[in-house]
């Protein structure tokens, strides 16, 4: 084998750099229909019913933020912390790029979203736009504008959250 590679590595070297070229061309052919997290064929069932459940809610039904606040003292069991939480949901939901906000407590909440323990609970925030690259502004306002208050700690996570942290790495 290592004698075929010797012979022939000149050759092995050219289609190299020809599937490189060749990459890089289909690259520039296709960015239309390229997103950040992979590809969508347009027209698809697929993509049309996911255009159809994104206007008929108003919102990506997908949380692309999660945030998750601990209570440092009481359980959510106890108003304060309710309360607390609720504000941290009010700011945040004042972003005008914020189509809806879920906590676990008031009229629409999920229990689902606290813990056990019941000294954590999450805040899902789902953007009006679709994508991790159309709420990449969103999720930067709102980080800079979130502070935990007295009585909770807060860490911001959630898959776009996540995309755009890995980026910034890469």
């Amino acid at each position: 084998m290592s004698a075929w590679r010797q012979r022939h590595r000149g050759g092995v070297a050219l289609a190299f750099v020809a599937a490189v070229l060749g990459l890089f061309v289909v690259s520039i052919a296709l960015p239309d229909n390229l997103k950040s997290a992979g590809f969508v064929t347009p027209g698809s069932q697929s993509d049309r019913s996911s255009t159809q459940l994104d206007k008929s809610f108003g919102y990506d039904p997908e949380p692309g933020m999660v945030v998750l606040a601990r209570s440092t003292g009481a359980p959510y069991t106890a108003i304060a912390p309710r309360q607390t939480l609720a504000l941290v949901a009010a700011r945040i939901k004042r972003d005008p790029s914020v189509g809806l906000v879920q906590t676990p407590f008031g009229r629409d909440g999920a229990a689902v979203l606290v813990s056990k323990d019941k000294r954590s609970a999450l805040i899902l925030v789902h953007f009006k736009q679709v994508g991790e690259d159309a709420s990449a502004p969103a999720i930067n306002r709102i980080r800079a504008g979130l502070r935990a208050p007295p009585g909770l700690t807060l860490e911001v996570g959630g898959y776009d959250v996540g995309f755009l942290d890995d980026n910034r790495i890469v």
